[in-house]
């Protein structure tokens, strides 16, 4: 049974209780008036014997009108109760059901709301006519954040899908590339045609793709143990110089190989806490890209200062730049600028990314800057104290 039922059965007996009551105090009121009735009989016929019969007519009579009168009055007295408690029940009921009308449709709101969630539409659903109450208003804040976080999320999710699509179709073009020379020079190489000299260029051909295809998977490695956290950043402190010229010493052939100076301008080393291992990681990362994106004889500074709270590293090149509406786009994983791809064809994207990944988990910060000429300035933050 519903509420609604329950109350009209609550009504009811309420009704049904009065009357009981009426009726008992009727019936107990005509007892003892009877009672004294015949009292007053016995009394009178005792001290006017003459009068006997008479007397007991008359008190009969009006006893009779005292009942009629008690009893009309008792039926109206009645009446008028039970209409102030019909109309007490439905005064109520009628704000009950408002109230419950209300609170049903708040429900009612919330599920469906709830509904539209679980099948993957993350809009707000218009509110349902009135204010409603304070708990609803609460309630349909923290649904609206919900939203919001779904939404967030979805956009998310939609450009990790994207992301992952153009990085496997990205693979897929940088290992084909490598994989297909390296069969065709493994080919020729084979051939009793080719002397002994251009037999060796094939071979080193051959190493020159497996490198970059080492490289390549090196990358997605790091990049897969990062994100499922199997790189634990272990800060201990230790020098700053030492970290910035282990990272120098990885990346000094490459800049060589391209005539490109690496310039170091330090003013004093500090010790500081972070990961020295990769910290140089991300160094080399970013130096990478330094030299890989500079055409030759040019130079890559890196100026290192103390500031009140921080260590500030600034790597300033002279490659190509960075055009405007790329430059927060470039630390996303798997982002490769619009002007690289053609000049330089290896790479997936991720070296920024993991450059960023792990300079923020010791509590720093990478942003980069454009030049006013050619190159990028990238600008790295650790903290200076514990």
């Amino acid at each position: 049974m519903d509420r609604k039922g329950k109350q009209k059965i609550g009504c009811i007996c309420l009704i049904i209780g009065v009357i009981v009551l009426f009726v008992t105090i009727f019936f107990c009121k005509e007892l003892y008036e009877k009672k004294i009735f015949e009292g007053q009989k016995k009394e009178l016929s005792i001290l006017y014997p003459e009068f006997a019969d008479e007397l007991s007519e008359n008190i009969s009579f009006y006893a009779v009108k005292d009942m009629q009168r008690d009893f009309l009055m008792m039926l109206v007295t009645m009446l008028l109760t039970v209409i102030a408690l019909a109309g007490i029940y439905f005064l109520l009921a009628y704000a009950n059901k408002n109230k419950f009308t209300e609170v049903e449709n708040e429900w009612n709101y919330i599920y469906e709301q709830l509904l539209y969630f679980q099948n993957g539409n993350v809009d707000m659903l218009p509110l349902p006519e009135g204010n409603g109450s304070q708990k609803f208003a609460d309630v349909y804040d923290k649904l609206r954040e919900l939203g919001y976080y779904f939404s967030n999320l979805k956009e998310r999710l939609e450009q990790e899908e994207n992301s992952t699509k153009a990085l496997i179709t990205d693979i897929s073009h940088q290992l084909k590339t490598p994989l297909a020379s390296i069969r065709m020079s493994h080919e020729l190489s084979l051939s009793s045609d080719l002397s002994e000299e251009e037999r060796q260029s094939f071979m080193e051909m051959e190493t020159r793709e497996i490198l970059k295809m080492e490289a390549l998977l090196d990358e997605l490695v790091k990049l897969s143990r990062l994100e499922n956290s199997m790189i634990q950043i272990k800060c201990e402190k230790c020098s700053i110089k030492k970290t910035i010229s282990e990272a120098v010493s990885q990346i000094y052939m490459k800049a060589s190989a391209k005539d490109i100076k690496i310039c170091v301008d330090m003013e004093k080393d500090v010790k500081i806490m972070h990961d020295h291992k990769w910290t140089a990681e991300a160094l080399v990362n970013i130096l990478d890209n330094a030299v890989k994106y500079s055409p030759e004889r040019t130079t890559v500074n890196i100026y290192v200062s103390c500031l009140v709270n921080h260590v500030l590293i600034q790597i300033d090149d002279e490659g190509m730049g960075i055009p405007e509406g790329e430059v927060h786009e470039i630390f996303k994983r798997f982002y490769r600028g619009s002007n690289t791809k053609d000049i330089v064809k290896e790479g997936a994207g991720v070296g920024l990314y993991l450059a960023r990944s792990i300079i923020e988990q010791q509590g720093g910060s990478i942003i980069a800057k454009r030049k006013n000429g050619t190159g990028t300035i990238f600008q790295i933050m650790l903290p200076l104290y514990d």
